[in-house]
């Protein structure tokens, strides 16, 4: 027979081990991150002749998807993964992203009911993205010059306009830094939600501005 306080340490463990089986399981975050017009192919891990290490070791983590559907264009792909449709579907397949109708909803719109904070860094490139008539995001850096990767005229935090940016800028480092800017906020004020982190970069759509 086991001493009481064994006893009692054994009772403890098997409760816990009880409430944890019980416990609801968390819902898990999403990192959705946009390589702006890649080909597939351009990535190391697919037959690149380009060196992508950090592509490569997600790919060597993960899955690698061998076919896809593809609009070949920058405005429709987006429309695509953020509403689930066919470009056709949201009259986005002919570059037209501010005439997606009413009807259209995006990721946000239907994680939000779930708990989820929602948060968007980079091109956008379709309808209005906060405010009224905005599709959920919580906080959103938002590039609005599609030919710029050394300055901004026009981008915004919150809908909000930013100023012209200075020397120094530079598109893909702009936008993960505002990436990290929201994940940490969320960490600080808002650790208890699931969250969706959508990443736009610009690169490597043409022009081809690399730094």
């Amino acid at each position: 027979m086991p001493d009481r306080r064994e006893f009692l340490r054994l009772a403890a463990a098997s409760t816990a081990a009880s409430l944890l089986r019980s416990a609801p399981a968390r819902k898990p975050n999403f990192l959705v991150i946009l390589a702006d017009d890649m080909g597939f192919s351009d990535a190391r891990c697919y037959g690149g002749d380009i060196d992508t290490p950090n592509l490569d070791r997600l790919a060597l983590a993960g899955l690698r998807f061998t076919q896809a559907y593809s609009t070949a264009r920058c405005g429709p792909s987006r429309s695509c993964l953020l509403t689930g449709q066919y470009a056709q579907q949201t009259a986005s397949d002919v570059m037209t992203p501010g005439n997606i109708p009413n009807y259209v909803r995006f990721i946000p719109e239907y994680l939000k009911p779930l708990g989820y904070r929602s948060y968007h860094t980079g091109k956008w490139h379709m309808k209005h993205i906060t405010g009224e008539g905005g599709v959920g995001f919580d906080h959103s850096y938002t590039m609005l010059d599609e030919l710029r990767f050394f300055s901004q005229n026009r981008h915004e935090l919150d809908g909000k306009p930013l100023p012209k940016t200075e020397l120094g800028y530079y598109s893909t480092t702009a936008i993960a830094d505002y990436g990290v800017r929201f994940l940490k906020e969320h960490a600080g004020e808002h650790a208890a939600d699931s969250f969706l982190l959508y990443v736009a970069f610009h690169s490597p759509h043409f022009p081809l501005q690399a730094p």
